[in-house]
């Protein structure tokens, strides 16, 4: 099975989560898209990947529906975005 596992996990309190990914060792694909759930429609949220800091900014519209372009260059690899 070539499918790539990720996870969103979100605190509708706070509205902080994070995303994270990991690309199978069998995976050619090296990107998926990934629709978030459970966000403020009209809210701007940063994300920070946890091993480079970078960062983007996005509404939550945009993320639930239009997604999160995630990419993992490597099989048997991972990446951790937080988002606030």
């Amino acid at each position: 099975m070539y499918k790539r596992q990720a996870s969103q996990w979100h605190d509708p309190q706070t509205q902080k989560g994070v995303i994270l990914a990991f690309r199978r060792a069998a995976s050619p694909f090296e990107e998926v898209i990934v629709k978030l759930s459970g966000l403020l429609l009209y809210k701007d949220y940063k994300f920070t990947n946890a091993d480079t800091n970078d960062t983007f900014t996005a509404t939550g519209y945009e993320l639930s529906t239009k997604g999160v372009r995630l990419k993992i260059a490597e099989p048997r690899q991972s990446l951790l975005w937080r988002y606030e």
